[in-house]
């Protein structure tokens, strides 16, 4: 069985995965470890990621941690949102303990992780393959290469620029924070989103929670598919025609996805404003 663990931001639900994997499970982290969105403190922060990385150290065949926006900031010169400048020197000696360890990216069973996807224009761009991902500077990855890269593209890129994802593969990727489960499609490629809000964090007026939703209401009753739905949506927001809603509560944390779609785990609450969410995504092809 394979699990797919969302963004982290300081948050220990991955711990749920732990206790469920057997030995030949392999666990995929799309990154972000840092830079709670919940109030989490510094030392919990550090505690977390330090527990987590020791478990894919002493099991590195099969857990593993990709780089996410939040944590190349630690490590090259482009420092962006939620940047924890008091602390910084903590979080990159970290990193540092565990260099090797953390990769842009994985291929396993057909599917390729990564933080926020990998499309061809980008590879393009650099004139790279995707085998040299993994070996180049993490300067490359950061805004000021475009913000089409591994780690930072967002779903809106996907659509409102037609990206092409690398031929051969599904992905799943996290970054994107999204309400519900939502697959981008060109050809034969897929791209998968699992951030899903993390639970009590919530958007104040923002124009991706409006997207999301508006996007699903035009699946739902204008039968739109969902490419076209949130190209529609988008469309909607530049022409300045809709009012966006002053408040977009969050949803459950950052789901654990398993390619077994015969075995679904239901929601756990590990606190009254906190629950785990495991949704299948089909199996392994």
């Amino acid at each position: 069985m394979d699990y797919f663990v969302g963004d982290i931001h300081g948050r220990d639900y991955w711990k749920q995965v732990k206790a469920l994997k057997k030995p030949t499970d392999h666990v995929f982290f799309v990154g972000d470890y840092f830079d709670s969105k919940d109030g989490i403190g510094i030392q919990e922060q550090l505690d977390n990621f330090y527990e987590l990385a020791d478990w894919a150290q002493d099991n590195e065949s099969t857990v593993h941690l990709c780089f996410g926006n939040h944590d190349i900031q630690y490590l090259c010169s482009d420092k962006n949102n939620g940047y924890q400048e008091k602390d910084a020197r903590k979080i990159t000696a970290a990193f540092m303990t565990y260099t090797g360890l953390i990769k842009m990216y994985y291929i396993h069973n057909g599917y390729l992780i990564s933080h926020a996807g990998i499309c061809q224009e980008f590879l393009d761009s650099l004139d790279l393959t995707l085998g040299q991902l993994n070996e180049i500077s993490l300067d490359w990855f950061g805004t000021a290469k475009g913000m089409i890269s591994p780690v930072w593209v967002r779903l809106e890129d996907w659509a409102e620029k037609n990206l092409t994802p690398v031929k051969g593969f599904k992905q799943i990727v996290g970054h994107t924070p999204i309400e519900e489960s939502y697959t981008y499609y060109k050809g034969q490629e897929s791209v998968e989103f699992i951030d899903y809000y993390g639970a009590g964090f919530v958007k104040h007026d923002t124009k991706r929670g409006w997207v999301m939703r508006r996007m699903w209401q035009l699946i739902k009753e204008d039968g739109l598919s969902q490419s076209d739905a949130l190209r529609e949506a988008w469309a909607e927001v530049k022409e300045g025609g809709v009012r966006r809603p002053r408040i977009l509560v969050a949803v459950p944390s950052s789901p654990l996805l398993s390619s077994d779609a015969s075995s679904v785990i239901p929601a756990h609450h590990f606190s009254e404003d906190r629950r785990f969410l495991k949704t299948a995504v089909g199996r392994s092809s």
